[in-house]
């Protein structure tokens, strides 16, 4: 292989593990707040996930939509 053939493949897989590296991280810190319900109401899970945040990530109550 040449050299310049070289450089650009290098170049492109650097640039697509940044991507992938970013997008993970962004993944990771992802602030996310679900509650589900089955058996008509008999259980209910509610699961949080901070992110970073030290704030505490408060639920909406069902059948409200938030904006």
């Amino acid at each position: 292989m040449s050299f310049p053939t070289d450089l650009t493949t290098y170049t492109v897989e650097g640039a697509l593990s940044l991507c992938i590296a970013v997008l993970a991280y962004k993944i990771y810190k992802l602030r996310i707040a679900t509650d589900s319900e089955c058996c008509e109401g008999c259980v209910r899970i509610k699961t949080v996930s901070r992110g970073d945040s030290s704030t505490d990530l408060e639920l909406p109550e069902r059948g409200r939509a938030t904006v």
